[in-house]
């Protein structure tokens, strides 16, 4: 049986975040996550008392941030960081040494070396609207969402993060794939490190149902071993602000006709050129620069277009990866051609 999630009520007010929330001292490490602050204003961090100031974040930022802080000489106890926005609101997030499950060691012996904790990727509070109202339905609209690496260890393979709209299944540690309205790729992510990405579903809303639910999961592909597989998928943001559109006829034009092929592997360039998972490929008919098919890689990058008719053809990818959108094409291509490989840089998609 499909469990039944209850929604968590999405925090409107600007509020702060500590990965981890409590350390053994005297010197401690941790991130400082900040959300739904003001763009518009400037927000001066201090650690436990006002005038004590760390860090400040110029006005004109995203709204959400991430810092990595190591204090030295913390005594045992709660301590505070205090996020205060130029307009006046004020937050503070606790901060405890040691953890309440920490036992003590004799100071006469020596302290034994940690074994790192592994790597484990956790989606850090509901999806964040980017989009300025009114939103449409089958218009493109654009979320935040804010990861962490909470282990020691980092992760340096590619994994995706995903955006749900209205999901019918939801299990305990996934949402199906087959159910996602859009996603980016993130190329590593080191342990004790969060980062904040953006993404756009492209298909956006549809009229039903009238209140929308947004999830946002980590490692949708489920790439990275972790240890906890069940922290993955976000709280639901809840939107019933929807303005109704009329249902979009399907494009480009399946096409037909033919009994040829093009095909190729579409590589993207991280270090080195690597196969490229989940890139959009699209054929254009050169004769009328017309997009007639689009398709997806799969995990060895390798993507194929069947039953072409003869004629000559391009061939495009796009991607994003690190926030970034990656582009690669390919002109001049007759089918058959199964040497219609793609290399994509950094650069927009066209």
């Amino acid at each position: 049986n499909t469990p039944t999630i209850t929604p968590t009520p999405t925090p409107s007010n600007p509020y702060l975040v500590l990965i981890p929330d409590c350390a053994t001292g005297p010197t401690v490490q941790f991130n400082v996550i900040g959300v739904n602050w003001p763009t518009n204003e400037e927000i001066v961090l201090y650690w436990d008392v006002l005038g004590n100031l760390v860090s400040r974040i110029s006005a004109g930022h995203s709204g959400s941030f991430s810092q990595s802080w190591t204090r030295n000489n913390v005594t045992d106890g709660d301590h505070s960081v205090i996020a205060v926005a130029s307009g006046g609101y004020q937050f503070t997030a606790t901060f405890t040494v040691p953890c309440d499950d920490a036992t003590p060691l004799p100071t006469t012996t020596a302290t034994p070396t940690p074994t790192p904790a592994p790597a484990d990727l956790i989606v850090v509070g509901p999806p964040e609207l980017v989009s300025t109202p009114p939103i449409v339905a089958y218009q493109p609209v654009t979320f935040r969402v804010t990861i962490s690496n909470t282990g020691d260890v980092d992760i340096n393979n590619q994994f995706f993060v995903d955006l749900y709209f209205d999901p019918t299944t939801i299990f305990s540690t996934t949402i199906p794939i087959a159910q996602s309205s859009g996603y980016v790729a993130v190329s590593s992510l080191a342990g004790k490190t969060s980062r904040v990405l953006t993404i756009t579903s492209q298909i956006g809303f549809q009229n039903q149902p009238t209140n929308h639910m947004v999830y946002g999961m980590v490692d949708s592909i489920e790439e990275i071993v972790e240890p906890i597989e069940s922290n993955n998928i976000s709280t639901p943001f809840s939107i019933d602000y929807v303005t109704p559109a009329n249902t979009p006829t399907p494009t480009p034009t399946p096409i037909g006709g033919g009994i040829d092929t093009i095909s190729g592997v579409v590589r993207s360039l991280n270090v080195e050129w690597l196969p490229q998972f989940r890139a959009i490929v699209s054929l254009i008919d050169e004769s009328t620069s017309t997009v007639v098919a689009t398709t997806l890689t799969d995990q060895n990058g390798f993507y194929q277009f069947n039953n072409l008719p003869a004629g000559t053809y391009s061939v495009t990818a796009c991607v994003t990866i690190d926030n970034q959108t990656h582009f690669g094409i390919r002109t001049g291509l007759t089918p058959p051609n199964p040497y219609g490989d793609i290399f994509m840089l950094p650069g927009p998609c066209s």
